[in-house]
């Protein structure tokens, strides 16, 4: 993924023909891919490079629509002027991260390709939800994570280190060490706002307990 994002976005290409000198080229590469997989490409909740169309089965297996279709792509007579509308259209102060169509599709390639492990904190956060505080050892949230990946098929199996370091990131969880553990702490108005902006995550009573969490400062400052 790292080498197809860089083929996107970079500005120069360097050629390199055999038994000839490498040479720099602006690139102007475009890239189309068609595929019948539903996850073909890892789009992340902050993509910026990708667009996902998905194709309307109503013509599938049409021969009379692709005959003609063929007959149009064969035929030259309007290619010069399709070539000349394309150069027509105006696009040097054209947004083309923010205005890509954002399809349903595209919708779905992203909550496919959303971490195992904002996956398991969503749901841990909806077996809590009567709580604002939770902390829990590492060793124990560990387990529970496994169970969560075995459960529902996620093929992300990692260490327990690699796992405390990952919670480590997300904003809203800390870490406090007693005698006996080392515990994982959520603060879970934090965290839940931070999965709703971060992966687009929708907990439906948020606003709820941010308004009550207000309420409740309002109170203590009067008494």
């Amino acid at each position: 993924m790292k080498i197809l994002k860089n083929g996107i976005t970079t500005e120069f290409n360097i050629i390199e023909q055999k038994g000839l000198k490498p040479y720099k080229n602006t690139n102007h590469i475009g890239y189309v891919f068609l595929t019948n997989n539903d996850n073909p490409l890892k789009v992340s909740v902050d993509d910026r490079r990708f667009c996902g169309i998905e194709c309307n089965n109503k013509i599938c297996n049409n021969k009379e629509y692709f005959t003609e279709l063929k007959k149009e792509m064969d035929n030259k007579i309007y290619d010069r002027a399709f070539y000349d509308y394309l150069l027509s259209i105006k696009s040097d102060e054209y947004d083309f991260t923010n205005n890509r169509p954002k399809t349903d599709f595209y919708s779905d390639l992203q909550e496919l390709n959303k971490p195992a492990l904002i996956n398991f904190i969503e749901n841990f956060l909806m077996e809590h939800d009567d709580q604002t505080i939770i902390e829990i050892a590492s060793s124990q949230l560990y387990s529970k994570y496994n169970e969560f990946i075995t459960k529902f098929n996620f093929k992300n199996s990692i260490t327990i280190t690699k796992f405390i370091l990952d919670m480590k990131k997300i904003v809203g969880v800390s870490q406090k060490r007693t005698k006996k553990s080392r515990n994982v702490v959520f603060d879970v108005l934090e965290v839940k706002k931070y999965l709703e902006d971060k992966y687009k995550i929708e907990f439906s009573n948020l606003d709820e307990d941010i308004k009550d969490d207000s309420d409740d400062e309002d109170s203590d400052d009067e008494n």
